[in-house]
């Protein structure tokens, strides 16, 4: 990411707890973590302690966490790390979270989008009716107030399609029996019917293996039967 402009490698910004964040476009959805060995231990070990944290309710400790976060953002996969545990404890990470979903990031670009809609689901089927109907105006608001920064360099792009498909993919997150709004519930209706409900799975990246030659392989490697 160094390597290229910042203001032009931003999927978005934001203001979060007072902090300022810079959301980097660095393509974390494509090479994820695997091959960073050493690293990937590191935030192995991260993951572990958020999860007990977060299991355990220990809010003190990941608002601490959350913050030294904020301060010290430098790329989306991060943002996934916390996104993703925030899904899977949605009433202490992910109400600490929540309003980080204001920013369409987090609900239509690549590099968010697949934890950020996670994180949109599980706040919808457990919280508060005051929860659900925000979830449900930025849903319906969703293809009005994305923000395309490349649709002109790219004739092609279709953004009413495109639109519709992030919509889709946050209706897919959705049970219909814990929607509030009858428009959301309309939508939902409609796109179950043409069978348009998006799947959100999650992203793995490439993955990279390696394996010693065996002594026939070499053998075969130099040409002989």
């Amino acid at each position: 990411n160094g390597r290229r402009q910042r203001e032009s490698a931003l999927a978005g910004r934001i203001t979060f707890r007072g902090v300022v964040c810079d959301l980097p476009e660095d393509y974390s959805h494509i090479w994820g973590r695997e091959f960073e060995h050493e690293e990937s231990r590191i935030l192995a070990h991260l993951e572990t302690i958020l999860r007990g944290w977060a299991t355990a309710g220990d809010v003190g400790r990941l608002n601490e966490a959350v913050n030294a976060f904020l301060h010290r953002n430098q790329t989306s996969y991060m943002w996934t790390v916390f996104l993703e545990i925030g899904a899977e404890n949605p009433t202490t990470l992910g109400a600490i979270l929540a309003p980080v979903l204001g920013e369409k990031a987090f609900l239509s670009h690549s590099d968010y989008a697949p934890a950020g809609i996670r994180l949109f689901g599980a706040l919808h089927r457990t919280g508060t009716p005051e929860t659900r109907s925000w979830l449900e105006q930025l849903l319906v608001e969703l293809p009005t107030s994305l923000k395309v920064a490349k649709e002109k360099d790219n004739p092609d792009f279709d953004r009413a399609e495109w639109a519709q498909r992030c919509q889709n993919r946050l209706l897919g997150a959705l049970e219909e029996s814990r929607i509030i709004s009858d428009a959301v519930r309309q939508l939902w209706k409609l796109a179950q019917a043409e069978d348009s409900l998006l799947p959100n799975p999650k992203r793995t990246g490439p993955r990279f293996t390696s394996r010693s030659l065996t002594e026939a392989e070499l053998i075969r490697e130099r040409g002989v039967d």
